[in-house]
């Protein structure tokens, strides 16, 4: 599925939403948002934030930019629903048909190191029948287990964007 040019009112959106986020996260926001609407159709986009409001806040706006640039996107929270990587790939697949963003969710938890393994494993067919941007949330440990358990797949990462620990919320 060929998602939509990014318009100005995508940027503006881009811009609009950071505003609501602290100062801390405004740039890397930037950067996350303009990969998304930018970047090529298939990425692999490793969000390093480990704190739940945080991520809440920056997925929100998240999501509205991706609407305002034509981008359908969906939440996959890995859990004990999905019983193996392969599990996850074909969920990965069917999401892929509809959607042109996925953000993984709870992967810090769920992916362990035989997990990360697996998924190193599959990246070729990854990238051949989820031509998506994936947006892997993570925390530093998880972070760590990709570079170490799954290293074609980090090396294939369009970028890592952290958001630090919760500064201020007004």
């Amino acid at each position: 599925m060929n998602s939509p040019a990014p318009t100005f009112d995508a940027e503006q959106a881009r811009l609009a939403a950071a505003a609501h986020l602290q100062p801390a996260h405004f740039v890397e926001f930037q950067r996350l948002a303009k990969s998304l609407i930018h970047g090529p159709q298939f990425q692999l986009l490793i969000v390093d934030c480990r704190d739940e409001r945080v991520r809440a806040k920056v997925l929100l706006a998240l999501v509205q930019v991706q609407q305002q640039a034509g981008l359908r996107g969906v939440e996959l929270a890995l859990n004990d629903e999905l019983s193996n990587v392969q599990a996850l790939e074909a969920r990965l697949v069917e999401l892929a048909a509809e959607h042109q963003v996925i953000h993984l969710l709870g992967a810090s938890i769920w992916m362990d190191a035989t997990r990360w393994e697996s998924f190193n494993l599959l990246r070729e067919r990854l990238s051949a029948s989820v031509r998506v941007r994936l947006v892997i949330w993570l925390n530093e440990v998880s972070i760590a287990q990709v570079a170490r358990y799954a290293p074609d797949i980090w090396a294939w990462r369009s970028g890592v964007y952290p958001f630090p620990q919760k500064i201020i919320f007004g």
